[in-house]
């Protein structure tokens, strides 16, 4: 899950500090906290352009092809918002891909590595997904 926010600084002490949560990426534009499940929460800052097209959590739906799991869904009448974005080594996914729902949500599909960027083995490895 994704977060936009014009108050990065108070939101990275809340989610460190009062949540308790870990930083496993600190980005210039981001940071993303790591759960022993595999699962993250990102905090975008406002400067952040890549994603300034949400104010609102995004929830992610974690897929093992991005690309087919949205052609399936762009099939269906799903409308996405650009292209599908490949990851570097140090991203949180390999792959992902924002679309809107009704109400004008956004949500993303994403495809992760087996490894966290900081080494560790992601725990979501070892439930069963279903595929595209």
């Amino acid at each position: 899950m994704g977060s936009r926010t014009s108050n990065y600084d108070e939101m990275r002490e809340f989610v460190t500090e009062k949540m308790g949560l870990t930083i496993g990426l600190d980005q210039p534009g981001a940071i993303v906290c790591d759960f022993p499940d595999g699962s993250a929460f990102e905090v975008f800052k406002p400067t952040d352009e890549a994603h300034s097209f949400f104010a609102h959590p995004v929830p992610g739906f974690v897929v093992d092809d991005v690309r087919e799991a949205r052609a399936e869904l762009e099939s269906r009448g799903v409308e996405f918002i650009g292209e599908v974005h490949d990851g570097v080594d140090t991203s949180w996914g390999t792959a992902w891909s924002h679309f809107r729902a009704p109400g004008g949500h956004t949500y993303v599909l994403i495809s992760r590595p087996a490894l966290h960027p900081g080494g560790s083995f992601r725990g979501y490895v070892d439930v069963p997904r279903r595929t595209a």
